[in-house]
Protein backbone atom coordinates (compact mmCIF):
# COMPACT_ATOMS: atom_id res chain seq x y z
CA UNK A 1 0.00 0.00 0.00
CA UNK A 2 2.95 2.62 1.24
CA UNK A 3 4.41 1.25 -2.24
CA UNK A 4 1.69 2.25 -4.53
CA UNK A 5 1.10 5.49 -2.55
CA UNK A 6 5.11 6.50 -3.62
CA UNK A 7 4.29 5.43 -7.28
CA UNK A 8 0.79 7.94 -7.05
CA UNK A 9 3.08 10.97 -5.77
CA UNK A 10 5.76 10.33 -8.83
CA UNK A 11 3.24 9.84 -11.18
CA UNK A 12 1.38 13.34 -10.19
CA UNK A 13 5.14 15.17 -10.14
CA UNK A 14 5.82 13.91 -13.89
CA UNK A 15 2.56 14.80 -15.11
CA UNK A 16 2.51 18.34 -13.24
CA UNK A 17 6.25 17.90 -14.80
CA UNK A 18 4.75 17.65 -18.54
CA UNK A 19 1.89 20.20 -18.44
CA UNK A 20 4.38 22.69 -17.08
CA UNK A 21 6.65 21.77 -19.94
CA UNK A 22 3.45 21.94 -22.67
CA UNK A 23 2.52 25.10 -20.98
CA UNK A 24 6.02 26.55 -21.99
CA UNK A 25 5.42 25.53 -25.41
CA UNK A 26 2.90 27.03 -26.17
CA UNK A 27 3.22 30.21 -24.49
CA UNK A 28 6.61 30.69 -25.75
CA UNK A 29 8.05 28.16 -27.93
CA UNK A 30 8.02 27.68 -31.75
CA UNK A 31 3.97 27.01 -31.17
CA UNK A 32 2.93 29.65 -29.15
CA UNK A 33 0.91 33.11 -30.60
CA UNK A 34 2.55 35.69 -31.19
CA UNK A 35 0.92 39.19 -29.36
CA UNK A 36 0.43 42.39 -31.84
CA UNK A 37 -1.31 45.24 -31.36
CA UNK A 38 -1.86 47.29 -35.18
CA UNK A 39 -3.26 49.67 -37.11
CA UNK A 40 -4.54 51.19 -40.25
CA UNK A 41 -2.86 52.62 -42.93
CA UNK A 42 -3.64 56.64 -43.07
CA UNK A 43 -3.19 59.00 -45.97
CA UNK A 44 -2.29 62.26 -44.40
CA UNK A 45 0.38 65.52 -44.48
CA UNK A 46 2.35 65.41 -41.52
CA UNK A 47 3.94 68.05 -39.51
CA UNK A 48 7.47 68.32 -39.60
CA UNK A 49 10.51 69.27 -37.34
CA UNK A 50 13.63 69.64 -36.85
CA UNK A 51 15.19 69.23 -33.52
CA UNK A 52 18.42 70.70 -32.38
CA UNK A 53 20.31 71.70 -29.12
CA UNK A 54 22.48 74.82 -28.48
CA UNK A 55 23.32 77.47 -26.07
CA UNK A 56 22.13 81.58 -25.38
CA UNK A 57 24.44 83.68 -26.94
CA UNK A 58 24.29 87.27 -27.81
CA UNK A 59 24.87 89.33 -31.09
CA UNK A 60 26.57 92.35 -29.52
CA UNK A 61 28.76 92.14 -26.35
CA UNK A 62 29.13 96.05 -25.49
CA UNK A 63 32.29 96.84 -24.11
CA UNK A 64 33.11 100.03 -21.89
CA UNK A 65 36.28 101.27 -21.22
CA UNK A 66 38.45 104.77 -21.09
CA UNK A 67 39.32 106.44 -23.71
CA UNK A 68 42.67 107.26 -21.86
CA UNK A 69 44.78 105.68 -19.56
CA UNK A 70 44.23 106.99 -15.37
CA UNK A 71 42.70 106.03 -12.16
CA UNK A 72 38.94 104.52 -11.73
CA UNK A 73 37.35 107.47 -9.01
CA UNK A 74 33.99 105.70 -8.84
CA UNK A 75 31.30 102.68 -10.20
CA UNK A 76 27.82 103.73 -10.64
CA UNK A 77 26.66 100.40 -11.54
CA UNK A 78 27.45 96.53 -11.09
CA UNK A 79 26.91 93.37 -12.83
CA UNK A 80 23.31 92.74 -13.10
CA UNK A 81 21.70 96.30 -13.18
CA UNK A 82 20.02 97.39 -16.46
CA UNK A 83 21.29 100.72 -17.74
CA UNK A 84 19.72 103.15 -20.18
CA UNK A 85 21.36 104.34 -23.23
CA UNK A 86 24.03 107.03 -22.26
CA UNK A 87 23.46 106.40 -18.37
CA UNK A 88 26.88 107.26 -16.46
CA UNK A 89 28.13 103.97 -15.46
CA UNK A 90 31.94 104.90 -14.29
CA UNK A 91 34.18 107.90 -13.25
CA UNK A 92 37.89 108.33 -14.16
CA UNK A 93 40.20 110.25 -12.26
CA UNK A 94 40.85 113.46 -13.41
CA UNK A 95 44.31 113.95 -11.74
CA UNK A 96 45.80 117.04 -13.35
CA UNK A 97 43.66 116.98 -16.31
CA UNK A 98 41.74 120.68 -14.56
CA UNK A 99 45.01 122.03 -14.61
CA UNK A 100 46.19 121.30 -18.32
CA UNK A 101 42.72 123.00 -19.40
CA UNK A 102 44.19 125.89 -17.36
CA UNK A 103 47.76 125.96 -19.01
CA UNK A 104 46.57 125.17 -22.41
CA UNK A 105 43.79 128.09 -22.00
CA UNK A 106 46.37 130.21 -21.20
CA UNK A 107 48.73 129.34 -24.12
CA UNK A 108 45.51 130.35 -26.23
CA UNK A 109 45.69 133.98 -24.84
CA UNK A 110 49.62 134.06 -25.78
CA UNK A 111 49.35 132.57 -29.21
CA UNK A 112 46.45 134.71 -29.60
CA UNK A 113 48.55 138.13 -28.93
CA UNK A 114 51.44 136.91 -31.25
CA UNK A 115 48.76 136.54 -33.73
CA UNK A 116 47.81 140.06 -33.13
CA UNK A 117 51.28 141.30 -33.22
CA UNK A 118 52.19 139.37 -36.18
CA UNK A 119 49.03 141.18 -38.13
CA UNK A 120 50.06 144.48 -36.99
CA UNK A 121 53.60 143.58 -38.10
CA UNK A 122 52.28 142.57 -41.60
CA UNK A 123 50.03 145.68 -42.18
CA UNK A 124 52.89 148.35 -41.53
CA UNK A 125 55.12 145.78 -44.41
CA UNK A 126 52.43 145.66 -46.63
CA UNK A 127 52.06 149.71 -46.29
CA UNK A 128 55.25 150.01 -46.90
CA UNK A 129 55.75 148.16 -49.77
CA UNK A 130 53.09 149.89 -51.29
CA UNK A 131 54.39 153.38 -50.81
CA UNK A 132 57.86 151.76 -52.03
CA UNK A 133 56.37 150.38 -54.86
CA UNK A 134 55.07 153.38 -55.54
CA UNK A 135 57.86 155.37 -55.33
CA UNK A 136 60.05 152.39 -57.12
CA UNK A 137 57.66 153.64 -60.35
CA UNK A 138 58.37 157.35 -60.06
CA UNK A 139 62.35 155.99 -59.96
CA UNK A 140 62.62 157.52 -56.24
CA UNK A 141 64.12 155.21 -54.49
CA UNK A 142 66.95 152.01 -55.78
CA UNK A 143 65.83 148.58 -56.60
CA UNK A 144 68.00 147.10 -53.61
CA UNK A 145 65.74 149.69 -51.18
CA UNK A 146 62.28 148.36 -53.24
CA UNK A 147 63.16 144.67 -52.89
CA UNK A 148 64.02 144.90 -49.31
CA UNK A 149 60.77 146.36 -48.48
CA UNK A 150 59.25 143.63 -50.90
CA UNK A 151 60.99 140.85 -48.29
CA UNK A 152 59.90 142.65 -45.07
CA UNK A 153 56.32 141.98 -46.47
CA UNK A 154 57.11 138.23 -47.37
CA UNK A 155 58.58 137.55 -44.11
CA UNK A 156 55.82 139.23 -41.79
CA UNK A 157 53.10 137.25 -43.96
CA UNK A 158 54.82 134.55 -42.97
CA UNK A 159 55.02 134.97 -39.49
CA UNK A 160 51.23 135.62 -39.41
CA UNK A 161 50.52 132.24 -41.21
CA UNK A 162 52.84 130.60 -38.33
CA UNK A 163 50.91 132.62 -35.60
CA UNK A 164 47.43 132.14 -37.01
CA UNK A 165 48.24 127.91 -37.23
CA UNK A 166 50.22 128.45 -33.68
CA UNK A 167 46.68 129.50 -32.29
CA UNK A 168 44.82 126.96 -34.09
CA UNK A 169 47.12 124.36 -32.90
CA UNK A 170 46.73 125.85 -28.92
CA UNK A 171 43.14 125.45 -29.45
CA UNK A 172 42.44 121.90 -31.23
CA UNK A 173 44.47 120.73 -27.97
CA UNK A 174 42.25 122.86 -26.03
CA UNK A 175 39.50 120.83 -27.06
CA UNK A 176 41.36 117.68 -27.36
CA UNK A 177 41.50 118.15 -23.59
CA UNK A 178 38.09 119.58 -23.14
CA UNK A 179 37.19 115.84 -24.77
CA UNK A 180 38.53 113.94 -22.47
CA UNK A 181 37.21 116.04 -19.42
CA UNK A 182 33.98 115.04 -21.67
CA UNK A 183 35.27 110.97 -21.33
CA UNK A 184 36.00 111.02 -17.79
CA UNK A 185 32.37 110.50 -17.20
CA UNK A 186 32.03 106.37 -18.80
CA UNK A 187 28.27 106.58 -20.05
CA UNK A 188 26.45 103.07 -21.42
CA UNK A 189 26.17 103.20 -25.47
CA UNK A 190 23.15 100.91 -25.20
CA UNK A 191 20.17 100.03 -22.89
CA UNK A 192 21.11 96.54 -21.21
CA UNK A 193 22.08 94.66 -18.27
CA UNK A 194 25.59 94.34 -16.97
CA UNK A 195 27.11 90.68 -17.30
CA UNK A 196 31.13 91.67 -16.48
CA UNK A 197 32.94 94.00 -14.39
CA UNK A 198 36.72 93.96 -14.80
CA UNK A 199 38.08 96.30 -12.78
CA UNK A 200 37.58 98.45 -9.15
CA UNK A 201 37.33 101.47 -7.88
CA UNK A 202 40.85 102.90 -7.57
CA UNK A 203 42.58 100.70 -10.22
CA UNK A 204 45.04 101.87 -13.11
CA UNK A 205 43.72 101.38 -16.05
CA UNK A 206 44.80 102.03 -19.97
CA UNK A 207 42.85 103.13 -23.09
CA UNK A 208 42.80 99.57 -24.35
CA UNK A 209 41.13 97.70 -20.64
CA UNK A 210 37.18 96.99 -20.65
CA UNK A 211 35.44 97.97 -17.42
CA UNK A 212 32.13 96.83 -18.32
CA UNK A 213 30.51 94.35 -20.80
CA UNK A 214 26.69 95.47 -21.53
CA UNK A 215 24.39 92.90 -23.83
CA UNK A 216 20.55 94.29 -24.40
CA UNK A 217 18.72 91.34 -24.37
CA UNK A 218 16.60 92.12 -27.44
CA UNK A 219 20.19 90.61 -28.77
CA UNK A 220 19.72 87.27 -27.72
CA UNK A 221 19.51 84.78 -29.86
CA UNK A 222 20.25 80.60 -29.51
CA UNK A 223 23.49 79.89 -31.50
CA UNK A 224 22.11 76.40 -32.24
CA UNK A 225 23.41 73.11 -34.00
CA UNK A 226 21.56 70.69 -36.00
CA UNK A 227 22.18 67.17 -37.93
CA UNK A 228 23.62 67.84 -41.21
CA UNK A 229 21.08 64.79 -42.69
CA UNK A 230 18.08 66.35 -41.54
CA UNK A 231 18.69 70.31 -42.71
CA UNK A 232 18.03 70.24 -46.39
CA UNK A 233 14.65 72.63 -45.41
CA UNK A 234 16.36 74.53 -43.25
CA UNK A 235 16.03 78.48 -43.89
CA UNK A 236 15.85 81.95 -42.83
CA UNK A 237 12.61 82.83 -41.10
CA UNK A 238 11.18 79.54 -40.28
CA UNK A 239 9.12 79.46 -37.01
CA UNK A 240 11.11 78.05 -33.88
CA UNK A 241 10.17 77.13 -30.38
CA UNK A 242 12.69 77.51 -27.73
CA UNK A 243 13.04 75.26 -24.29
CA UNK A 244 15.21 76.63 -21.71
CA UNK A 245 17.35 74.15 -19.65
CA UNK A 246 15.64 76.21 -16.44
CA UNK A 247 12.24 76.21 -17.98
CA UNK A 248 11.80 73.02 -19.08
CA UNK A 249 7.55 73.88 -19.02
CA UNK A 250 8.12 77.01 -20.96
CA UNK A 251 8.32 77.09 -24.20
CA UNK A 252 9.30 80.46 -26.14
CA UNK A 253 8.33 81.34 -29.61
CA UNK A 254 11.48 82.00 -32.25
CA UNK A 255 12.09 82.05 -35.45
CA UNK A 256 15.18 81.09 -37.59
CA UNK A 257 17.15 84.18 -38.09
CA UNK A 258 20.41 83.15 -39.91
CA UNK A 259 21.73 79.86 -41.39
CA UNK A 260 25.64 79.81 -41.17
CA UNK A 261 27.12 79.35 -44.20
CA UNK A 262 30.07 77.72 -42.50
CA UNK A 263 29.21 73.81 -41.24
CA UNK A 264 30.85 72.06 -38.52
CA UNK A 265 33.09 69.24 -39.98
CA UNK A 266 34.08 67.13 -37.12
CA UNK A 267 30.66 66.97 -35.45
CA UNK A 268 28.57 66.81 -39.22
CA UNK A 269 26.41 69.43 -37.58
CA UNK A 270 24.64 72.36 -39.34
CA UNK A 271 25.03 76.11 -37.46
CA UNK A 272 22.36 78.53 -37.27
CA UNK A 273 21.00 81.22 -35.24
CA UNK A 274 17.68 81.47 -33.39
CA UNK A 275 16.13 84.52 -32.34
CA UNK A 276 13.13 84.15 -29.64
CA UNK A 277 10.90 86.19 -27.25
CA UNK A 278 12.66 87.82 -24.59
CA UNK A 279 10.00 89.86 -22.81
CA UNK A 280 8.64 87.47 -20.24
CA UNK A 281 12.56 86.28 -19.48
CA UNK A 282 16.53 87.00 -20.36
CA UNK A 283 18.49 83.80 -19.63
CA UNK A 284 21.95 83.82 -18.59
CA UNK A 285 24.66 83.43 -21.75
CA UNK A 286 25.67 80.10 -22.03
CA UNK A 287 22.38 78.27 -20.84
CA UNK A 288 21.71 75.57 -23.08
CA UNK A 289 18.35 75.32 -24.83
CA UNK A 290 16.98 72.98 -27.29
CA UNK A 291 15.61 73.81 -30.26
CA UNK A 292 12.29 72.63 -32.67
CA UNK A 293 12.06 74.42 -35.84
CA UNK A 294 8.71 73.99 -37.67
CA UNK A 295 9.20 72.83 -41.52
CA UNK A 296 6.32 73.12 -43.86
CA UNK A 297 3.62 70.24 -43.84
CA UNK A 298 4.38 67.59 -46.37
CA UNK A 299 1.78 66.79 -49.25
CA UNK A 300 -0.79 63.78 -48.32
CA UNK A 301 1.24 60.23 -48.23
CA UNK A 302 0.70 56.95 -47.05
CA UNK A 303 1.51 57.50 -43.19
CA UNK A 304 2.43 55.14 -40.56
CA UNK A 305 3.98 54.81 -37.17
CA UNK A 306 7.59 54.98 -36.52
CA UNK A 307 7.51 51.74 -34.40
CA UNK A 308 5.62 49.97 -37.70
CA UNK A 309 8.96 50.59 -39.59
CA UNK A 310 10.85 46.79 -39.19
CA UNK A 311 14.16 45.16 -40.76
CA UNK A 312 13.64 41.51 -42.22
CA UNK A 313 16.24 40.13 -44.52
CA UNK A 314 18.33 43.10 -44.49
CA UNK A 315 14.98 45.06 -45.87
CA UNK A 316 12.77 47.65 -44.83
CA UNK A 317 9.32 47.02 -44.45
CA UNK A 318 5.99 46.45 -42.43
CA UNK A 319 4.06 43.22 -41.84
CA UNK A 320 1.09 43.41 -43.38
CA UNK A 321 -1.53 41.84 -41.21
CA UNK A 322 -4.43 39.66 -43.76
CA UNK A 323 -6.51 37.79 -41.30
CA UNK A 324 -4.16 35.09 -39.30
CA UNK A 325 -1.49 35.61 -41.57
CA UNK A 326 1.04 38.17 -41.91
CA UNK A 327 3.27 39.34 -44.81
CA UNK A 328 6.55 41.78 -45.10
CA UNK A 329 5.87 44.23 -47.50
CA UNK A 330 9.24 46.07 -48.52
CA UNK A 331 8.70 50.47 -48.32
CA UNK A 332 10.83 53.18 -48.63
CA UNK A 333 10.95 55.84 -46.28
CA UNK A 334 9.80 59.38 -47.43
CA UNK A 335 9.61 61.70 -44.63
CA UNK A 336 9.12 61.55 -40.82
CA UNK A 337 8.62 63.63 -38.02
CA UNK A 338 9.56 64.14 -34.41
CA UNK A 339 5.77 62.89 -33.49
CA UNK A 340 6.68 58.96 -34.52
CA UNK A 341 4.68 59.54 -38.03
CA UNK A 342 6.82 58.71 -41.38
CA UNK A 343 5.06 59.03 -44.83
CA UNK A 344 6.26 55.66 -46.89
CA UNK A 345 6.29 54.77 -50.37
CA UNK A 346 5.32 50.88 -51.44
CA UNK A 347 3.43 48.16 -52.05
CA UNK A 348 0.82 49.23 -49.31
CA UNK A 349 -2.53 51.21 -49.44
CA UNK A 350 -4.78 53.01 -47.41
CA UNK A 351 -6.72 51.10 -45.14
CA UNK A 352 -4.32 48.10 -44.96
CA UNK A 353 -3.70 46.73 -41.30
CA UNK A 354 0.01 46.70 -39.91
CA UNK A 355 1.64 45.01 -36.84
CA UNK A 356 2.85 47.94 -34.70
CA UNK A 357 3.97 46.50 -31.50
CA UNK A 358 4.78 42.62 -31.19
CA UNK A 359 6.12 40.99 -27.96
CA UNK A 360 8.68 39.20 -30.06
CA UNK A 361 10.06 39.01 -33.53
CA UNK A 362 8.10 38.05 -36.34
CA UNK A 363 8.65 36.09 -39.11
CA UNK A 364 6.05 35.45 -42.08
CA UNK A 365 5.16 31.75 -40.22
CA UNK A 366 4.58 32.81 -36.75
CA UNK A 367 1.28 32.63 -35.50
CA UNK A 368 -0.19 36.23 -34.14
CA UNK A 369 -2.74 37.22 -31.99
CA UNK A 370 -3.55 40.69 -31.79
CA UNK A 371 -4.23 42.64 -28.89
CA UNK A 372 -4.73 46.04 -27.72
CA UNK A 373 -1.65 45.84 -25.45
CA UNK A 374 1.09 43.67 -25.04
CA UNK A 375 0.79 41.64 -22.12
CA UNK A 376 3.32 43.22 -19.25
CA UNK A 377 4.24 46.06 -21.45
CA UNK A 378 2.63 49.53 -21.83
CA UNK A 379 2.83 51.65 -25.36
Amino acid sequence: MKKLFLNFKLFIAIFSIIIIFLYVVIKSGPFSLSEITTTRVELKSIDRELFGIGSVATKHFYKIGPTFSGKIMDLYKDVGDFVTTNESIAKMDPIDLNEKIIAQKAAILEAAALLEKAKKEANFANEQFERYEKLFKANAVSDEEFSYKKNDLVLSLASLKSAQEYLNRNKSELDVLSVQKKYLELKAPASGYIVSRKAEIGENVTSSDIIFEIIDPNDLWIDARFDQATTKELVRDLKAEVLLRSKKNSPITGQVYRVEPLADLITEELLAKITFDTTATVPPIGEIAEVKVFLPKTKEELTVPSASIRKFNEKVGLWRVDGDEIEFIEVKILDSNLDGMVQVFGEIKQGDEIVVYSKKEITPQSKIKIVKELSGFKK
